[in-house]
């Protein structure tokens, strides 16, 4: 099966999207000199093939999360013999709230992020995990975890992949930022680390529960023009549009365009947890360093005493010697206390149709509701 590559005018039309992604074709295929005839061809192409995704990320702690929760290990080949086969695996993912965002695997390794509301439902989820998959879950080499409080997070870099397609660009093709009007588009162009920072100060119109329950269905189905939602939940059009604009005034949504790393040429995918040395502020360290960080990473997520950070690569080789580069740096300047913990995927061997999956544990949270049967099901599929 030929792999899909992102010509020179999709990659334009990616971009201006994902600069513009609450700014109307017609404004964005102007700004860029294409005619909204082909612009809007090459868009729906681009949506059609799985290459190109809006989402509408929710900023979890302010809606009331407190954990972002990033597992990796290995020893994951059982995973994927005969007792979970695609069938059973599917039952599986779809029955255990998992408050899971984000999943990578490959041939004996995986990696996840979660958003879990507390402390306590984290500590239910492992019991209810252990329950159901019984001696299943010692047959696997030791998962490590990443905790992070999201009211004292650094998120720099969050699955965007704008640099990477700038990158790969003429420089003399110019995709400008729109000048931002409303609500929508003002929350378009904030920062990933203003957006995700908290601020105890900040003085909230809490959410009511139709509220929510808007945030959840604009989060699952972004490209929804809102006809379903409206009738859905017995809205008016005057109501709906209300609601939305609050949500991106008070920062509780920020649009955001995902695209599929493998049609840029993309294979290989390094993960990778450190551990930094005590009495460090790592937040100096990056703050220094920011405008000189690799523009492929896309995750930096680091607290005081952790960090995550996510980058890709063309292929094996262009992946170890930068990764050998970025360790050998932080090394010598003494930031880690310890080896860093490095997986390596090959992309074209793991499921990478735009995975993102951010309205999960906003739906989770109903599903907690009814632990015994959830129980109860994930053990009759596993049987």
């Amino acid at each position: 099966m030929e792999r899909p590559h992102l010509t020179d005018n999709e990659k334009v039309v990616v971009l201006s999207l994902m600069r513009n992604p609450e700014h109307s074709d017609t404004e964005i295929s102007g700004s860029i000199g294409m005619n909204l005839f082909t612009f809007n061809k090459i868009k729906n192409s681009l949506i059609r093939r799985g290459l190109f995704l809006k989402h509408y990320v929710p900023n979890y702690a302010r809606i009331g999360f407190e954990i972002l929760l990033v597992t990796h290990g290995s020893g994951m080949a059982e995973m994927i013999d005969k007792r979970f086969d695609e069938k059973v695996r599917e039952k599986f993912f779809k029955t255990l709230p998992t408050h899971s965002i984000f999943r990578l695997m490959g041939s004996n390794q995986g990696m996840s992020y979660h958003v879990i509301e507390d402390f306590t439902t984290l500590k239910q989820g492992w019991k209810l995990k252990g329950d159901a998959l019984g001696s299943y879950e010692r047959d696997l080499d030791e998962m490590k975890n990443a905790i992070f409080s999201l009211k004292n997070v650094q998120i720099k870099r969050f699955f965007d992949v704008q640099s990477l397609i700038e990158m790969s660009m003429n420089e003399e093709v110019d995709v400008p930022f729109l000048r931002p009007q409303g609500p929508a588009q003002v929350a378009a162009t904030i920062p990933w680390s203003v957006f995700f920072e908290w601020d105890p100060d900040l003085d909230l119109s809490p959410l009511d529960d139709m509220d929510l329950k808007v945030l959840i269905e604009i989060v699952k189905d972004p490209n929804s023009k809102g006809s379903g939602i409206i009738e859905s939940l017995g809205l008016s059009r005057y109501k709906f549009n209300n609601i939305k604009e609050k949500l991106f005034k008070n920062g509780f949504i920020k649009p955001f365009f995902a695209a599929d790393i493998t049609a840029m040429g993309y294979d290989v995918l390094m993960f990778t947890h450190l551990r930094f040395s005590p009495g460090l502020d790592p937040m100096e360290v990056f703050s220094e360093y920011h405008d000189v960080l690799p523009q492929n990473l896309l995750t930096i997520i680091f607290d005081g005493i952790e960090g995550i950070v996510m980058g890709v690569y063309h292929d094996l080789s262009e992946g170890s010697e930068e990764h050998a580069l970025m360790r050998n740096a932080l090394m010598g300047m003494n930031i880690l206390d310890r080896e860093p913990e490095v997986r390596v995927f090959s992309l074209p061997n793991c499921n990478m149709e735009l995975p993102l999956s951010l309205h999960i544990p906003l739906e989770d949270r109903v599903r907690w509701k009814d632990l015994p049967a959830v129980i109860s099901e994930l053990k009759r599929i596993i049987s």
